[in-house]
């Protein structure tokens, strides 16, 4: 890890002034993520989204998946942000090429979204019983379950650890513990304002659609939002597409947030721990003694160059001879 190419300043912060300097790494990189974002994660979402309408799942389901994705997002989202850190400045096309990667990484989970969603599609087209009942209870005693394989609270942290430093499994576990010991209840923290801030996102995004509708006016063919919220089917399919695109705005302006959050608080942490700032500083200091010492090899240079030039002249001048004797002759 080269150090001196760091662009931000390297210094020991508190947690929270750690998580500002994460967001403040969002908004200087805004242009790169949302167009690494948009080229590879949206369009995905969307394409989920309509896959379970046209398979006559609900589309609490499409968005349930698309929730239980988001570590695989999030590192969509980190790539960017982590290589602007050390001067690098990603194009949209290798920040697109990081989703696929990522996905055939994470198969497990992707494959277990996929079959927690189709099983809560199927077990909601069953018809209202006791059965239905049952199965939802078993479905979401199975997600709770799974969740600990999915993720921990303190995700923000624990994700650079696992892509930025490639570890997996044990390693991973007990990299995750030594840098939670300092950040472990600020990456907790975190993770409940961005959860409270998802729910306001998107929340905000079907209020402004009410308030804009005319007093008195329902949507298509009598339907209302509130019958929406209800859970009524005679919702029109666009009103359903657009709710779950409403999510997937509030979870994407969110992920990028959040996981800006964790890698300040991640170099925060390697940074109190390695002393990353004193690294640096022994470098500077290291590199300005190194022109000093240049600087008065030259200096020093300068005379003894020139003594050399003089005593050349003088040796091939044509008043300069050089004339031998012997002084000791050996016996024959």
């Amino acid at each position: 890890m080269e150090l001196e190419k760091v662009t931000a300043e390297i210094r020991p912060r508190t947690e929270w002034e750690a998580v500002d300097l994460g967001v403040s790494l969002v908004r200087a990189n805004i242009g790169a993520l949302l167009r690494g974002w948009m080229a590879s994660v949206y369009p995905l979402g969307i394409v989920i989204l309509i896959l379970a309408l046209s398979l006559n799942v609900s589309i609490f389901w499409g968005c349930f998946l698309i929730w239980w994705l988001k570590p695989v997002w999030e590192r969509v989202a980190l790539h960017p942000l982590s290589r602007s850190l050390f001067g690098e400045h990603p194009t949209w096309k290798e920040t697109m090429k990081v989703l696929p990667r990522q996905l055939r990484a994470q198969k497990i989970l992707v494959i277990m979204g996929v079959v927690l969603a189709m099983a809560g599609g199927l077990i909601s087209s069953m018809e209202d019983g006791e059965d239905q009942a049952g199965l939802f209870v078993i479905l979401w005693l199975a997600i709770l379950l799974l969740l600990f394989y999915r993720s921990v609270i303190g995700r923000s942290l624990a994700l650079p650890v696992r892509y930025l430093e490639g570890l997996d499994g044990a390693k991973s576990k007990a990299r995750v513990q030594v840098l939670s010991r300092r950040s472990s209840s600020t990456s907790v923290g975190l993770t409940v304002i961005c959860v409270m801030m998802e729910v306001l996102l998107y929340g905000s995004q079907i209020w402004f659609v009410l308030t804009m509708l005319p007093e008195g006016v329902r949507l298509l063919q009598g339907t209302t939002w509130e019958a929406y919220m209800d859970g009524a089917d005679e919702l029109p399919t666009w009103v359903k597409l657009l709710s779950g695109i409403f999510y997937l705005n509030a979870m994407s302006v969110v992920a990028w947030f959040y996981t800006g959050g964790g890698f300040g608080l991640y170099v925060n942490t390697r940074t109190w721990m390695e002393g990353w700032d004193i690294e640096l500083k022994f470098k500077s200091l290291g590199q300005r003694i190194g022109v000093v010492i240049f600087g008065l090899a030259l200096v020093g240079a300068a005379p003894q160059a020139e003594a050399n030039q003089e005593a050349q002249r003088v040796l091939e001048s044509e008043d300069f001879e050089v004339g031998t004797r012997d002084v000791y002759k050996p016996r024959e």
